[in-house]
């Protein structure tokens, strides 16, 4: 009988097997891969992120200058697939990612996949090299990014998969939006600049229309129908290129992995720098909780120390990870927010922060010339 058993699981595994494989061969690459930006590193260096679906085809790909001349490639899986039978067993969308190496000085590039389909890759340039920075990363408005000195933070806002969709009209809480709150707290406690690689993110929302005087750039904007529909769990891609693109193209001093779920809230009169400061040497990584459910929803770090990430995008160090006391710092959700001011008094400090950052989400509403109620219809 178990010997039976066995027979009929094993057949059984053969045929999922064969059937992924099947479905592998059938998905068209376009739909399974998706190319980053090749950041420079060196004169002589790019660094390249590609994710590709593991239940999508293998892939061969050449890399090829201007004048048609290739391109050595050194190729380094850091989050792999698995096997076949736990992809299949998995909620998730599994997802293969690689940092390729790429030796050349061009600054323009183009990669061939399954020698016929051409392919062309941005090239984004080192902020301290002396090579041509003609090609510069996308913002939200279509211009090129910002040259940012001396920042503080750089904010990476990753999807969240399965929360709710970041419509505007579900956020109507004391008299100013999640997504406003989200903006407001970050610029208050010093982030100078973000990264938005949530595709539920409108940029011609009147809402989003408020804050384009914020330096943000939504890399992957033009890539965001094939990001919806094949990666609805792209968040380790989005993590390697938020820290490729801090180490690389900004000043900055410190990094966030965070979502537009979460606003940060500080617990004493101290800044967010200073309050981290508090809790480890400088250069370690820190992560924040939710002060309602103790879940790891913020982590900053400094992105020259970080190597890598595990498949949920948390941060994987060589030194040790501090985690912030909740009476020192946490993060709320809007609502969560709104519960703990009703039940203070005026006169409390977070009342009286909180109550900053709406007065100036009304001014940019009024020099908009919009009425606060329209903003979140």
């Amino acid at each position: 009988m178990f010997a039976m058993s066995f027979v009929v699981g094993l057949f059984s595994l053969i045929i999922v097997a064969s059937l992924v494989d099947r479905h592998a061969r059938q998905m068209p690459w376009h739909r399974a891969l998706v190319f980053g930006e090749a950041f420079r590193v060196d004169d002589q260096k790019l660094l390249l992120p590609i994710m590709r679906r593991c239940d999508g085809p293998s892939v061969d790909i050449s890399y090829f200058t201007p004048e048609d001349r290739s391109v050595t490639t050194l190729t380094n899986v850091v989050n792999d697939c698995g096997s076949v039978l736990s992809n299949w067993l998995t909620s998730r969308v599994p997802v293969e990612l690689s940092v390729n190496a790429l030796s050349t000085s061009a600054n323009r590039l183009h990669a061939v996949v399954q020698n016929e389909n051409f392919v062309e890759v941005p090239v984004v340039n080192h902020r301290l090299t002396s090579t041509n920075t003609s090609n510069t990363t996308e913002s939200s408005n279509g211009t090129g990014a910002n040259t940012h000195n001396g920042n503080d933070f750089t904010v990476c806002v990753l999807r969240q998969p399965f929360s709710t969709p970041l419509k505007s009209e579900i956020d109507k809480v004391e008299a100013i939006p999640q997504i406003a709150a989200f903006f407001e707290s970050w610029l208050y406690y010093g982030a100078t600049n973000f990264i938005i690689y949530d595709t539920e993110y409108d940029v011609a929302s009147p809402l989003a229309e408020l804050y384009n005087d914020t330096a943000i750039e939504m890399p992957f904007y033009n890539k965001k129908q094939v990001l919806q529909e094949n990666f609805p769990d792209a968040n380790v891609f989005y993590a390697y290129d938020c820290l490729l693109r801090s180490r690389l193209t900004k000043t900055t001093k410190w990094t966030v992995l965070t979502s537009f779920d979460e606003i940060p809230i500080v617990l004493t009169r101290s800044s967010l720098a200073n309050a981290l400061a508090l809790l480890a040497t400088p250069g370690s990584a820190y992560s924040i909780a939710n002060g309602r459910t103790d879940q790891t929803t913020i982590q900053i770090f400094d992105a020259q120390e970080v190597k890598r990430f595990d498949d949920d995008a948390n941060v994987i160090y060589d030194r040790q990870i501090a985690k912030a006391p909740t009476e020192l710092l946490e993060t709320l959700n809007i609502l969560q927010l709104s519960a703990d001011i009703f039940q203070q008094p005026s006169s409390s400090p977070m009342n009286q922060v909180f109550s900053l950052w709406i007065q100036k989400y009304r001014l940019r509403v009024s020099k908009a010339g919009k009425d606060a109620a329209s903003i979140t219809k």
